[in-house]
């Protein structure tokens, strides 16, 4: 009888955790997920500064050097408007066919900004700090992009944080066992870890299907999955550790044995 119970026990805490396995292994996924749409995004994103027709050699230089100093920009690249020219014939050669029929180069001079990471937060002021100089005529940008980035940034934090949460309320329930002086039980703690461990498995191969529909992909690093299974069955002992050593306590009208 005895033996049944102790069975149930370590299959219970093994459900649990592949059912903490499976949460956890999803939502480091989905954070996983996240910084990468995020890093892939913000590196195609650019903010376009045109300029007035006919500026070129230093004045077009100033202007680089001018929006390149601008908070959050990383990098800015000036281009001319024969260049610009060169790379719609090389890109769209029948949007270039109907251009040539105009016979000037229409294209007006520009500089390309490149954004850092906190850049993004803050474009319309750089868009603003951009008008500034008389000679540009034009700024723009990708609005649903930079929406999309701040969206995954913000997504990609809150699950951190729910996970980190999660993470130390397992720490603080094992220090409360250690305080309280808890006896091993390392039946229910170690099938708990197993349980954790196959629960991630579980939640990255069911996620990999998506794989070959998504630009991006991206799985949680090993350290953090291995966390995420010392948490779990840390949790665990602290849950299931019996006290040890303390002296039975006796109901009223009963003896304490010896």
């Amino acid at each position: 009888m005895a033996a049944a119970s102790a069975r149930q026990r370590v299959s219970a805490f093994f459900a649990l955790g592949l059912v903490l396995g499976f949460t956890g292994g999803a939502l480091l996924l989905l954070e996983s997920h996240c910084r990468a749409f995020e890093r892939s995004a913000l590196r195609d994103f650019r903010v376009v500064a045109f300029l007035k027709p006919g500026l070129s050699g230093s004045a077009l230089k100033v202007e680089e050097e001018r929006l390149g100093c601008l908070p959050g920009v990383e990098e800015a690249r000036s281009v001319s408007s024969d260049a610009s020219l060169g790379a719609l014939r090389r890109e769209d050669p029948e949007l270039f066919d109907s251009v040539a029929l105009v016979g000037e180069n229409p294209l007006p001079p520009a500089v390309e900004l490149q954004l850092d990471s906190d850049g993004v937060a803050r474009v319309p002021q750089l868009v603003a700090e951009a008008f500034a100089s008389q000679e540009v005529s034009d700024v723009r940008y990708p609005g649903g992009q930079a929406a999309a980035i701040l969206h995954a940034r913000f997504y990609g934090h809150f699950v951190g944080v729910a996970v980190n949460a999660a993470l130390t309320a397992a720490a603080l329930s094992i220090l409360g066992g250690l305080w309280l002086g808890r006896g091993a039980a390392w039946p229910e703690t170690i099938w708990t870890g197993v349980g954790a461990l196959l629960g991630q498995a579980a939640a990255v191969l069911l996620a990999l299907p998506m794989r070959a529909h998504a630009l991006w992909w991206d799985v949680p690093r090993g350290s953090q999955a291995l966390l995420w299974v010392a948490a779990c069955a840390g949790a665990a002992w602290a849950l299931s550790a019996s006290s040890k050593g303390r002296p039975p306590v006796a109901k009223d009208g009963e003896d304490v044995p010896a």
